[in-house]
C-alpha cells in the first residue's frame, strides 16, 4: 500500500524529521516522520509531497 503525504511544517535543520500530512485523511492530522536521513540535504521543503 501507498500513501501519499505532504509536508505541512518545517522542523530544524538538525533533526533527521519531518512533520506530515497524509492526503484522504478527513481529520487531517499531522504525523512526525522520524528519517534515517536528513531532509534538509535532500531539498525536501514544506509542501513537497512523499509518497510513502
Amino acid at each position: 500500500m501507498k500513501l501519499k503525504a505532504t509536508i505541512v511544517d518545517e522542523t530544524s535543520p538538525d533533526h533527521n524529521s519531518v512533520i506530515v500530512r497524509f492526503e484522504g485523511d478527513k481529520n487531517k492530522k499531522h504525523f512526525e516522520i522520524k528519517c534515517s536521513l536528513n531532509p534538509y540535504v535532500h531539498k525536501m521543503r514544506k509542501w513537497d509531497s512523499w509518497q510513502l
